[in-house]
C-alpha cells in the first residue's frame, strides 16, 4: 500500500487481485457462502484488503478476503 499526499488530500495506491463489479464466488468460514459484485474494497490499517459483496437479493456481505474469493467473470475495464 502506497499513500502519498495530494493537492487536495492523500492519494493511495493498493494491488488487489479483484475490483469492483467483477462477479465473484465466495466461502468464508466466518461469513457464509454465495455470489454476487464486488461492491467495496476495505483497506485496514494493517494494510490488509477486504471485499464487500453485494448478494443478488441487495444485501451486502462484508469482511471476505481475496483467498475467499473465485472469480466468475471480470468486470470491464475503465476506458
Amino acid at each position: 500500500m502506497l499513500i502519498e499526499k495530494s493537492h487536495d488530500g492523500y492519494r493511495l495506491s493498493v494491488e488487489t487481485p479483484y475490483k469492483f463489479n467483477d462477479q465473484v464466488n465466495f466461502a468464508s468460514e466466518y461469513n457464509g457462502s454465495g455470489s454476487g459484485a464486488v461492491v467495496a474494497i476495505d483497506i485496514a490499517l494493517d494494510g490488509s484488503i477486504t471485499y464487500t459483496i453485494e448478494l443478488p437479493d441487495t444485501t451486502w456481505q462484508p469482511g471476505i478476503a481475496a483467498t475467499e474469493i473465485t472469480l466468475i467473470r471480470s468486470a470491464p475495464d475503465d476506458p
